[in-house]
């Protein structure tokens, strides 16, 4: 269960999710990272490009 909400909530940071809450979703899996196989490496790849899109987005 806790894999389908994490796998949600990445799909979700791609859905113009307010900043604040795509940093909250990225500790969350990044907390859970440990738990899980190389199934989310690449989304979590995909996250971080996008966090460090954000925060330039944020910045300009």
């Amino acid at each position: 269960m806790i894999r389908y909400v994490v796998s949600i909530t990445l799909k979700n940071t791609f859905l113009n999710v307010p900043y604040s809450q795509i940093i909250v979703d990225y500790f969350i899996y990044q907390i859970l990272d440990a738990h899980f196989s190389n199934e989310l490496s690449i989304m979590h790849e995909l996250l971080l490009i996008h966090l460090r899109k954000v925060e330039i987005q944020c910045k300009s």
